[in-house]
């Protein structure tokens, strides 16, 4: 069974209660003071605070503090991507999608993701080499296959 956020930091940080994200919070913030270098307690309190859309600037901030000090942790910066597109900052999303499929280019969800993005903006033709990337890795999955197919229409299209 997987962990959301609250859990996975109350987890970390040596909360047992589910649903104790204040008392999560503030212990991560505690070690935030305590090891203000440290990325992975940023990580953690950024997606921690992610989870509630009205914090979304405060979690971008933690993210971006964790990547300045973890910069080779590929799932940070694509939570970073994730956080900046719910926060329409497009340019940044994209920029940051693209930092973790450089960190990882072997994985689809990354990929998917930055497709989505570039899908949803209608920048078909953007988002093509990743769709195919992305089938190269899944070459086997009919909703894929499906997608980039849609891609390479309206590609033609555009």
């Amino acid at each position: 069974v997987a962990m959301n956020h609250a859990e996975e930091a109350a987890a970390m940080s040596g909360i047992d209660a589910e649903g104790e994200k204040q008392g999560a919070e503030k212990i991560l913030n505690e070690a935030v003071e305590l090891q203000p270098t440290w990325g992975q307690v940023h990580y953690s309190l950024g997606l921690l605070l992610a989870e509630d859309r009205n914090r979304l600037p405060e979690a971008i901030r933690s993210l971006e503090r964790a990547s300045a000090y973890w910069k080779d942790n590929p799932r940070l910066f694509n939570n970073l991507a994730i956080a900046y597109w719910q926060s329409d900052k497009i340019d940044d999303a994209i920029n940051t999608f693209l930092q973790a499929i450089r960190l990882q280019p072997d994985n689809p969800e990354f990929l998917q993701n930055l497709v989505q993005l570039l899908v949803q903006r209608e920048r078909w033709v953007d988002a093509l080499p990743y769709a195919r990337s992305m089938v190269r890795l899944l070459p086997t999955n009919p909703q894929a296959q499906a997608f980039l197919a849609q891609i390479e229409r309206k590609a033609q299209a555009q």
